[in-house]
């Protein structure tokens, strides 16, 4: 049934009794509009001499009427409501849809999600309907100076809730709202996940955290890790403490993000330490220095042995909104030799759109010690600064070159992307070399690396990359908003890496068929008979 039209469940639901129960139930799951579900209670009309085009009820809805809508409302499984769907109705419309005009009563029963969104006093009135205490999701955006309330009627009405996000700005909130929001976490007893702005993540919150069993994730910034771990990772049997394990803190959490700030709260080592924890993102700010990264790595590598997948990025701002654009990227080899040192860590990508501190010796350095690693990245979305920086001094960024460093040491390696000064050519590899060194991973280029030959650069490529091997200009990325899509692509792709890209996919048939006759030409030596 997910798979078909809206039209085509309309029809299915008018044939056979079985056939229009399921029918009904996926139309009716979720994407209904409120103004959609109260006309099933009643026709709606536009009151009037009422200047604001209010509506109400053509009549008062009877026994009768609420058994029909109930044949619904019950299969109602997630619901997106904003205020103004409410607010375009008179009051003695919403007064027959309150709770207490039908007296044990629940609209929607069986609502598992709701999405609600806020911005006056009286919206709390209206998202009384849509809670109840078996529902297991609520997303929330509502006025700040309002949310303490919010939160009291979010707690009294749905004590089960399991997901719990909140949807503002990251401003600093008052004393007030953090209390009603700290006296909600700790009612809500089967938390499993908590997506909150930065502020909100507390010293307090994270120990009222901490003792939950059914707790998997914690996001507190607005990006979070989005590797799919298989099965084999799952396991930390080979990595750290067993997760049969049924005592001590953050005995569940597996997915965490942090604001850099948070490392310099007291409880920090504690939610790091949670012995599940596989999968981490790190969000700094533009403002944030080398040393500010080190101690927060630190950390981590302290707390974190079993960690499988870390990712960091960098705001395009400071807190402040000061513009951090020509500030030195706090990215060095230090902290990524330090971040190597976690030794279940298989997914590395740090991201910052200014050029790291790392050349092609400190690549050829730190690639033995990627041996383990499936997936790296190193700030593949940087932007051209090189030119931009008159004559302050930087550090030039690696070249071609340092791909030969991962190709021999990381035979585990599946992808790697990062910032690359194309400009610069390596020599052709000497003869009977060449086969020596090839790349089987995936090559993921920033589409603002500098290029200058384009030839030149697809012909390295073409000695040392496998027919196995991918190369693209639009690398993907270890991390995601909380709510599952992509970070936002800058700036617009060198017109000669889509070059780069074109020749190599249509050389491709032409190295497959010399592969083809290299392979043939072997066969055919191994085979032939030894002189004497």
């Amino acid at each position: 049934m997910d798979l078909l039209s809206h039209k085509e469940l309309y029809h299915c639901s008018r044939v056979s009794k079985a056939v229009s129960s399921a029918a009904l139930d996926a139309l009716y799951r979720s994407g209904v509009g409120m103004l959609d579900w109260f006309r099933l209670l009643a026709p709606l009309d536009k009151l009037k001499c009422d200047c604001h085009n209010r509506q109400n009820f053509v009549y008062t809805p009877g026994p009768l009427d609420w058994d029909r809508f109930y044949s619904y409302a019950v299969r109602a499984r997630s619901i997106n409501a904003v205020e103004s769907m409410f607010t375009g109705l008179c009051p003695q419309a919403c007064q027959t849809l309150m709770p207490s005009g039908q007296p044990g009563h629940v609209l929607f029963p069986s609502l598992r999600s709701v999405f609600w969104s806020a911005w006056t006093p009286q919206g709390i009135r209206f998202m009384q309907i849509l809670l109840h205490e078996n529902l297991n999701q609520l997303i929330l955006h509502a006025p700040l100076d309002e949310l303490g309330r919010y939160f009291r009627t979010a707690t009294n009405l749905s004590p089960n809730l399991r997901r719990f996000r909140l949807v503002q700005p990251d401003y600093e909130i008052p004393p007030s709202v953090l209390e009603e929001f700290e006296t909600a976490i700790q009612s809500w007893n089967m938390l499993e996940r908590l997506t909150v702005p930065s502020t909100f993540l507390s010293s307090r919150v994270m120990e009222l955290l901490a003792p939950k069993l059914t707790l998997t994730d914690v996001w507190a910034t607005p990006f979070r890790n989005c590797v799919n771990l298989d099965e084999a990772n799952a396991s930390h049997d080979m990595y750290g403490p067993s997760v049969s394990v049924r005592t001590g803190p953050y005995l569940s959490l597996r997915n965490l993000s942090l604001d850099i700030d948070h490392f310099l709260l007291p409880a920090a080592p504690q939610i790091l330490a949670a012995p599940s924890l596989q999968q981490l993102h790190i969000q700094i700010s533009g403002t944030t220095d080398s040393e500010d990264l080190d101690h927060c790595i630190s950390l981590v590598v302290r707390h974190c042995p079993s960690l499988v997948a870390l990712s960091i990025t960098c705001s395009a701002r400071g807190l402040g909104g000061e513009d951090s654009s020509d500030a030195d990227s706090p990215i060095t080899s230090r902290a990524v030799e330090k971040i190597l040192q976690i030794p279940a860590l298989q997914y590395l990508e740090i991201d910052d759109s200014r050029i790291p501190k790392l050349h092609d010796d400190d690549l050829k350095a730190l690639a033995p010690r990627c041996a383990g690693l499936r997936v790296l990245r190193l700030c593949p979305s940087s932007f051209n600064q090189i030119h931009m920086r008159g004559d302050r001094s930087f550090v030039p960024p690696p070249t071609l070159k340092s791909l030969r460093a991962f190709i021999e040491h990381c035979p585990r390696l599946e992808t790697l992307g990062y910032f690359i000064d194309a400009s610069v050519v390596p020599p052709p590899l000497p003869r009977g070399q060449d086969n020596l060194l090839s790349c089987h991973f995936g090559l993921e280029v920033g589409m603002n690396s500098p290029i200058n030959n384009t030839a030149a650069v697809v012909a390295f490529l073409m000695e040392i990359m496998a027919l196995d091997s991918t190369f693209s200009i639009e690398p993907t990325h270890c991390y995601s908003d909380v709510i599952g899509g992509g970070p936002v692509r800058k700036g617009e792709v060198n017109a000669r890496w889509k070059e780069v890209m074109r020749m190599l996919c249509e050389f491709r048939r032409i190295r497959e068929k010399l592969d083809y006759l290299t392979k043939m030409s072997c066969e055919g030596r191994s085979t032939a008979p030894q002189s004497t």
